[in-house]
């Protein structure tokens, strides 16, 4: 009597109605983000956080930079459930986004905690090819535009040293926990660059519709055209303009919006940009952050991004008046 083969989970069939989706760009803010618990890993990379008390160093030292890396906390991981998401808020790209220093690699950590995992621009491999060479790290070339010569130089020594890590971890079937962490690494100069080259794609572009500054100069028109080139070719991984799906027995598609950060912030952006909203800088001395007064539901014409700000500075002049 001949064995019953195995059969290829890849051959069942599926339970759900396949169909086209055809779509353009939807640029609506309504995009969630996964949140895995997120940790550091690399020799001397404790020296940057310590739970009980001051940090030692401030600022990573060149030598850390590529050998130190964002990980996943796989001890606070179900494997059974689906990673947490988030929907950014209303005005993220421009808010906490920008607010962001990067260089802060504490400050840096706790926001992938709270907002998702940043990766640089990283290549999308066919499937058909090995499982260990398809995940492999790579630098998505054809994304890259050269916003600043620094930042895509550093984005691609980032990307190549994580793909680095991955390589160092042995190829065989059983791994340790400390090589799965490799496997999925960021290093710290990926994650930096590619949120320094993203920070300037959103000030690059935003300064069009920025209508509290001077004309805009040739230079500036040149650089906003750049940079919407190199935004714009991050938006079809997130919204293809024809995507296959499943549907399920209730008519519910397969359809999802989840994306990587820094993807996500780039939709945002796209919103605003097509929208033609207005941008100003906050005139609260004490503030000074990008808006939008329409995302932030004040009146067009409003030079603070919100009330306590507009409070906050009538006082500030109130006490100047009468020093």
């Amino acid at each position: 009597m001949c064995e019953e083969t195995e059969r290829d989970p890849l051959d069942e069939p599926v339970k759900a109605g396949i169909r086209f989706l055809f779509s353009s760009v939807p640029v609506t803010t309504g995009i969630r983000v996964p949140t895995p618990p997120i940790w550091t890993g690399g020799t001397g990379t404790m020296d940057y956080f310590d739970e009980f008390g001051p940090r030692r160093k401030t600022t990573v030292a060149k030598e850390d930079m590529k050998s130190c890396y964002f990980c996943l906390n796989l001890d606070l991981i179900d494997g059974e459930r689906e990673p947490e998401t988030i929907e950014l808020p209303e005005g993220f790209y421009c808010h906490e986004f920008l607010e962001l220093n990067p260089l802060d690699i504490q400050e840096l950590l706790f926001f992938q905690r709270k907002y998702g995992l940043v990766r640089g621009a990283r290549e999308t491999k066919p499937y058909g090819t090995k499982m260990r060479d398809r995940q492999r790290p790579e630098p998505k070339r054809s994304v890259f535009s050269g916003i600043n010569a620094e930042h895509y130089r550093g984005q691609l020594e980032g990307i190549e040293a994580s793909a680095a890590l991955y390589d160092s971890v042995p190829d065989q079937e059983l791994i340790d926990e400390r090589g799965v962490i490799k496997l999925g690494a960021v290093s710290f100069q990926e994650a930096i660059c590619a949120v320094l080259d993203a920070q300037e794609a959103i000030r690059n572009t935003t300064r069009v519709l920025r209508d509290d500054l001077p004309a805009m100069t040739r230079r500036e028109a040149a650089l906003a055209k750049i940079s919407s080139e190199y935004i714009s070719q991050f938006l079809p991984a997130l919204f293809p303009s024809i995507e296959l799906v499943a549907i399920d027995e209730e008519g519910r598609s397969s359809h999802s919006t989840a994306s990587d950060l820094i993807t996500a912030v780039f939709a945002q952006l796209a919103r605003g940009l097509l929208n033609n909203e207005a941008y100003r800088v906050c005139e609260n001395p004490e503030c000074g952050r990008l808006f939008t007064p329409r995302e932030m539901g004040r009146r067009l014409d409003t030079k603070y991004c919100c009330s306590g700000c507009q409070e906050r500075a009538k006082r500030l002049r109130y006490v100047a008046s009468h020093r």
